[in-house]
């Protein structure tokens, strides 16, 4: 009786913990166009070589500085987002990442996707004053 008392309770808590996890979306970069954001977020294109970054008719381009962090050319590139979190504060805006396999997701790149402006995290690009003097460096064009 003891042992499915402890296995109902041990279901009911890893049951609950997975619904409150949280896990970002994989994006996919196929010619230019990122795939896999809601239809609010798009158009949604980066291109690579010029260091710029298009969302919802919004541009963000990358100062030549972020070269010294990121290889945004390395096959492992993973680009994830998330618009569908939940914060106990709201402080965490809807955001798109930016870094490779091995970075992700303790050092990749995170901008807020509404805006389109990066966001300098304790956990994410921007920790060291390096990452911040070239976070301050990124041009958002308002287009």
């Amino acid at each position: 009786m003891k042992i499915q008392i402890k296995v109902v309770f041990l279901t009911i808590y890893f049951v609950s913990f997975s619904a409150f996890s949280h896990v970002d979306t994989i994006l996919k970069l196929e010619g230019g166009s990122l795939i896999g954001l809601p239809e609010e977020f798009s158009p949604a294109s980066m291109d690579i070589a010029q260091g710029i970054l298009e969302i919802a008719g919004k541009r963000l381009k990358f100062p030549d500085c972020i070269s010294n962090f990121f290889d945004f050319r390395s096959e492992d590139l993973l680009i994830t987002a998330s618009w569908y979190h939940e914060t106990l504060d709201g402080s965490l805006p809807a955001y798109i990442t930016l870094g490779t396999t091995e970075q992700y997701p303790d050092n990749s790149l995170v901008i807020d996707i509404e805006n389109l402006v990066p966001i300098p995290s304790e956990w994410g690009f921007g920790k060291s004053e390096d990452e911040k003097i070239c976070v301050e460096k990124f041009v958002n064009d308002g287009t």
